[in-house]
């Protein structure tokens, strides 16, 4: 017997960061839990939906998707933890977390392909002390023009990423990191292949992401997808037709999972974004925690760093993230909000900081959060 359609439960829209409107990584701890139903987030511009794909299975996927009010830059993420493991927060969980806070704590006014790389990066850097593998794919979209957008892909896995046009004309801009087995040892073809992921996140991860840059027009819908999904629809037309036939991407999202629920009982995401400049995020931009008008990331989300101290950090990150990569440092990460936070010893930064002006900037933040400091 098939099993039930899952109940979808939206996750409210959050405002804890200045100027931006933002999911929350899903489908979090209680909605991952087996029989908890679907996870969903809508955000006018952009939607997610995650479904276990049965009762009885524990949600491995993650999603998140955020937008910044005050540009328009909209950042999506998904990844898939690949395994028998069912321990939760999943890995996939951790990876997104870790990615979208990054991408959304980078100065604004760094290039989109460094902000989505240097999110990346975080993202597999949260993920590396592990002994499972995951996919990780995140899109970070920046408004170029009245009608016009830039988008960048960057990933490790077979998650996917596709463009469809007004008309549902679909691409699939990534390129899966897999190796097919299409026969057995006796040489008989497999009804359906086997597909193993030469690319990850996680245990022993050692591989660059791919990168891939597209100038898009208005109109166009980006949909970002995890394998127990996609596998399902091997004429991409057939996922386009749906998408571009939906009114919202929330329903666009409900439509991809829907139609291909009774066929595999994995767990299956999908992230819908619309490239439409007259749809504005949902909410709007409301005060946030700390009561502030405009919203606020409030001292929680903060950890009551200034301003001048979030930027000057944030103009100090990419080669910070160097040094620990040189030196195998691991990052502990906040699932619940704000950016990764680096092991790194202070006195070994200071050489980067001064050349960036910055060698007071350790003590800025231990004094802005003193007992982080250790």
């Amino acid at each position: 017997m098939p099993a039930q359609p899952a109940p979808l439960v939206l996750a409210p829209a959050r405002t804890d960061r200045a100027g931006v409107v933002e999911s929350g990584t899903l489908p979090g701890e209680t909605l991952a839990a087996p029989g908890a139903g679907r996870a969903g987030f809508d955000l006018g511009v952009l939607a997610g939906r995650s479904d276990a794909g049965h009762p009885d299975n524990a949600n491995l996927d993650a999603m998140a998707g955020a937008v910044r009010t005050a540009d328009g830059r909209i950042v999506a993420v998904v990844a898939d933890q690949q395994g028998a493991s069912t321990e939760l927060p999943s890995d996939a969980q951790t990876a997104v977390a870790a990615t979208i806070a990054a991408a959304l704590d980078a100065n604004p006014n760094l290039p989109v392909e460094q902000v989505a790389r240097d999110a990346f990066t975080a993202g597999a850097l949260a993920a590396s002390p592990s002994a499972n593998i995951s996919t990780l794919l995140a899109v970070v979209i920046t408004r170029t023009g009245p009608d016009t957008y830039q988008a960048v892909f960057v990933w490790v896995g077979d998650s996917r990423g596709y463009l469809v046009g007004p008309d549902g004309s679909t691409e699939q801009v990534t390129t899966d990191h897999t190796w097919s087995v299409g026969q057995t040892v006796e040489g008989t073809p497999l009804n359906q292949p086997l597909q193993y992921v030469t690319q990850w996140i996680g245990r022993g991860a050692t591989a660059d992401p791919q990168v891939e840059i597209r100038e898009l027009p208005a109109g166009t819908r980006i949909v970002l997808t995890t394998d127990e999904l996609h596998d399902f629809y091997p004429n991409e037309a057939d996922l386009g037709a749906l998408v571009a036939a939906a009114a919202t991407p929330g329903e666009a999202a409900d439509q991809l999972i829907e139609h291909v629920a009774e066929r595999g009982s994995g767990n299956k995401t999908a992230i819908v974004i619309h490239l439409d400049p007259a749809t504005p995020a949902f909410p709007p931009t409301a005060s946030g925690p700390s009561g502030g008008a405009g919203g606020g990331y409030g001292p929680l989300a903060r950890g009551g760093m200034s301003e001048r101290a979030v930027q000057d950090f944030a103009s100090a990150l990419p080669e910070l993230l160097e040094q620990v990569r040189a030196e195998g440092g691991l990052p502990a990460v906040f699932l619940a909000r704000g950016p990764p936070v680096l092991l790194l010893d202070p006195e070994a930064a200071r050489p980067i900081l001064a050349r960036l002006g910055l060698a007071d900037l350790p003590e800025r933040l231990i004094a802005a959060a003193p007992d982080a400091a250790g």
